[in-house]
């Protein structure tokens, strides 16, 4: 009868809810603790179809007696004709060639077009261009952007980045092989600012993945032909 009595006392019982509420948070607690991992795989088929092909060079629609919006306007609606795509792209984003790397990073994130998070990714990668190579400077970046955590549709953007600066690599390569200007070695800076242009870019490319994160394949060839055609390397070029 004693224990009967012990076990109707309201202080156990309080006692009880107590530890049931403090195993649970505990629960959560450790589950939260535990690193994650990420289940993110970079996929180049986007890079690897654009570069078999005899492609359209987009960037020679440009007329020299236009703006830099009204040439832009030229390259999309090339681009737009020839995947049958609907891309959008605001007409300052055209603008941002005439920037330095850093006007053109505080810039996009006045506008929304860059987070911090990607400002840091693609500053590192402009380092590592500039003391090592591409192909060092890639695979660092692809690194850096699997230690975010991004979420799935945060790294299809992030995707699309990475192809579209292994397309510029190889067209910058295909260039110098024709005897054109040795833009990888002799103008790492370039690619500071290619590269953000490029990032920039990337915000307007949304439409072009569906509610189930799935990029979709003409869309994304557009997005990519665009972010290429619209880089700086030429104007940066010009200065050296």
């Amino acid at each position: 009868m004693s224990i009967l009595k012990f076990l109707r006392k309201p202080q156990l019982a309080i006692m009880l809810a107590s530890l049931t509420i403090f195993m649970s948070c505990s629960q959560y607690d450790n589950i939260e603790e535990q690193p994650s991992q990420s289940v993110h795989t970079f996929n180049y088929e986007l890079y690897n179809d654009i570069i078999s092909k005899d492609r359209i060079q987009f960037d020679a629609v440009k007329k020299t007696n236009l703006t830099d919006i009204e040439n832009g306007k030229l390259i999309l609606k090339a681009i737009n004709d020839k995947f049958n795509t609907d891309l959008i792209v605001p007409d300052d984003y055209f603008e941002l060639k005439n920037h330095t790397a850093e006007e053109i990073f505080n810039i996009s994130l006045a506008k929304g077009w860059m987070t911090n998070d990607e400002i840091t990714i693609i500053k590192k990668f402009g380092k590592d261009v500039e003391s090592s190579d591409f192909k060092n400077a890639i695979s660092n970046m692809e690194n850096n952007i699997l230690a975010l955590n991004p979420s799935k549709k945060e790294f299809t953007k992030y995707n699309l980045l990475v192809n579209s600066l292994k397309i510029i690599e190889h067209d910058s390569a295909a260039r110098v092989s024709a005897g054109g200007p040795i833009l990888v070695t002799l103008a790492p800076g370039c690619w500071l600012q290619g590269a953000a242009v490029v990032l920039a870019g990337i915000s307007f490319t949304g439409a072009c993945i569906t509610p189930a994160v799935v990029l979709v394949f003409p869309c994304a060839l557009a997005a990519a032909s665009l972010l290429v055609a619209t880089t700086n390397f030429h104007n940066c070029m010009e200065g050296l």
